[in-house]
């Protein structure tokens, strides 16, 4: 038998293995050292390997150490690459040892997707796994499910499911649901979710195969304690008013909110969120009530009605944006008072994404002292005529319907030029 060995040798002695080969196991009759300073490699038996030790207490005190294994590989490591890996993948390095095996059996995230799949034969499976890691007490710190409901057993045993994997004993950090329901299905979610003190991250999303609701979020916000909650992103999910201001007020460490086309929402109130990076809002209301206060840093904001009012200038004070880099913004009022608020209170500004429709004025100028990045969607006959005036200004793209809007640039063209009609 071959392979590679280490020595570990007594302190105080000169010499230092750089690689052991150990050429007959059964025997152990030749190695290879080399001494310090560096000599070339010789071979040597037991006998000799002991007069070069001082004393046979010193030799005693030699021990050979085995190379490392798959099976040596810290938990916490195998863990990570598991839940790096396609889930088939993940479940095919369980063959490697026992300790795969284990990792594999005891990983803190789930995923579940059995989109496109026949699904009743993953139900009991899926179920049992989470019985076990209730019964062993072990954590669940990522749970991700992605399937179609197709009836109210299907919706059931979701709730279940969920029910399960956001139990306090389960310490849940992040929950991702993809979730599809069918035309006469629904499913609301249990209020364990938002009741949990270690979730960080809640990611919603179902289809929006029809005008009717199909995935309710509901709670009593007095249940609401997900105090260490960071990232909320919800789309096409039902959840009134209450439940939102609530969560708002409770979690303060929120860095990101993405809420897109979320039935039920007519007011968003965004106060005192310190820690806030990232707000999208993409609402369905037709006139919605946004308040955007004190997030001193906030960097990035995109805001689109779906269904934008006549001539109404955003439903926010763009006061609050004074650290944004970039900004998206459709079908408002643009507005000699819009454009100015960008040249004086955006000084940050670097990315400028603007959706024009019928209610902008035919002539406006686009200033700012940071701007890098300028793009226009303009999907209406009317031909603008726009002056920019960024010095910084390297891109800027337009889309539009003919006619083709007339563009200047006081500073000179932009490196990158690109305008498309449609």
């Amino acid at each position: 038998m071959e392979g590679s060995w280490a020595v570990l040798l007594p302190s105080g002695t000169m010499f230092s293995f750089e690689k052991l080969e150990v050429v007959n196991m059964k025997e152990m009759e030749e190695y290879k050292i080399s001494v310090d300073p560096p000599l070339s490699p010789f071979r040597f038996t037991p006998a000799s390997l002991f007069s070069l030790f001082k004393s046979k207490k010193q030799y005693e005190k030699t021990k050979l150490i085995p190379p490392p294994s798959l099976s040596d590989v810290p938990v916490e490591l195998i863990h990570h690459i598991q839940s790096l890996l396609p889930v088939k993948e993940a479940a095919r390095t369980s063959i490697f040892s026992k300790a795969w095996l284990n990792a594999w059996q005891t990983i803190h995230k789930l995923r579940f997707r059995f989109k496109g799949m026949q699904q009743e034969m993953y139900y009991n499976l899926m179920l049992r796994a989470l019985l076990r890691y209730q019964s062993n007490l072990l954590t669940i710190e990522s749970f991700d499910l992605g399937l179609v409901i197709s009836n109210k057993e299907t919706a059931s045993l979701v709730q279940d499911w969920i029910r399960h994997a956001s139990s306090p004993k389960a310490c849940l950090k992040e929950l991702l649901l993809d979730i599809s329901v069918s035309t006469d299905s629904s499913v609301t979610l249990p209020p364990e979710i938002l009741s949990s003190k270690t979730l960080n991250s809640i990611i919603v999303t179902t289809d929006d195969t029809s005008a009717d609701v199909k995935l309710s979020f509901h709670s009593n916000p007095e249940m609401i304690l997900c105090v260490s909650l960071r990232v909320l992103d919800l789309e096409y999910v039902f959840i009134s008013d209450d439940v939102l201001a609530k969560l708002l007020s409770v979690c303060s460490l929120l860095e990101k909110i993405r809420l897109f086309c979320c039935d039920g929402l007519k007011t968003v109130k965004v106060k005192n969120l310190v820690f806030l990076r990232e707000l999208k809002i993409h609402v369905l209301d037709i006139e919605p009530i946004v308040t955007i206060i004190n997030v001193p840093n906030l960097l990035k904001v995109d805001y689109f009605p779906l269904f934008p009012p006549i001539e109404r200038p955003p439903p926010f004070n763009m006061d609050s944006f004074r650290s944004v880099t970039q900004l998206v913004i459709a079908d408002v009022l643009m507005d000699y008072e819009f454009f100015d608020t960008i040249k004086s209170k955006l000084l940050c500004l670097e990315s400028l994404t603007l959706r024009i429709g019928d209610w902008a004025q035919e002539n406006f100028v686009i200033s700012s002292v940071s701007l890098k990045k300028l793009d226009l969607q303009i999907w209406t006959s009317t031909q603008f005529v726009i002056e920019v005036c960024a010095p910084q200004l390297m891109s800027c793209v337009c889309e539009c319907h003919e006619p083709a809007p007339i563009i200047s640039f006081a500073a000179g063209n932009p490196k990158h030029l690109k305008v498309t009609t449609v």
